[in-house]
C-alpha cells in the first residue's frame, strides 16, 4: 500500500475553497451584468453571451465540486451554523444560475438553426453589435437579482 497524496481533509478544503471563490465570481459577473443593463440604454448580446457562458462553466464546475465524496458534510462542519443547511443553500444557488441561463437560451434572439444573433448589417452596410434595451432585459435582471440574492 502507497502513501495517500491526496484525499481527506486537504481535498475537501480544496474543493469549498474553490466552490466559494467560483460562487463570489457568479455573484461578481450577475452584479456586474444586472447593473450594466439596468443604466445603460442597451446592453448587447455579445455581454449576455459573455456571462451566460462564464456562469454555465461555473455551474458545471461547482456540480463538480458539489459531488466530492464528503463535501457536503465538511462544508457544514466548517461553517459550525447549525442553522445552515448548506445542501439546501448551494441548491438554491445553482438553480438560480439555471434559471438564469434559461431565461437566454428562451429570450436571446436566435436564428433557426440555433445560432445566436450577436451583430447586424445595417441597410447602410455597417455592422453593429445586437442590443438589447433596458425593458427587453427585465426579465435577466429579476433572473440575476435571484441569483445575487443566494450568494453572500
Amino acid at each position: 500500500m502507497a502513501f495517500p497524496s491526496t484525499g481527506g481533509q486537504a481535498m475537501l478544503a480544496a474543493a469549498l475553497q474553490e466552490a466559494q471563490q467560483a460562487a463570489a465570481s457568479v455573484k461578481g459577473e450577475a452584479q456586474s451584468l444586472h447593473d450594466q443593463s439596468a443604466v445603460a440604454p442597451e446592453v448587447t448580446a455579445l455581454d449576455i453571451i459573455d456571462t451566460f457562458s462564464s456562469l454555465k462553466t461555473r455551474l458545471d464546475r461547482l456540480n463538480a465540486l458539489a459531488a466530492t465524496a464528503g463535501m457536503s458534510d465538511y462544508a457544514r462542519d466548517q461553517f459550525d451554523d447549525p442553522a445552515l443547511d448548506i445542501g439546501v443553500e448551494f441548491s438554491a444557488m445553482t438553480a438560480a444560475i439555471q434559471s438564469f441561463l434559461d431565461w437566454v437560451d428562451d429570450n436571446i434572439v436566435k436564428s433557426v438553426s440555433g445560432h445566436i444573433e450577436e451583430r447586424l448589417i445595417e441597410a447602410n452596410d455597417t455592422i453593429t453589435a445586437k442590443t438589447y434595451t433596458i425593458s427587453q432585459t427585465t426579465g435577466m435582471r429579476s433572473e440575476l437579482n435571484a441569483l445575487i440574492a443566494t450568494i453572500d
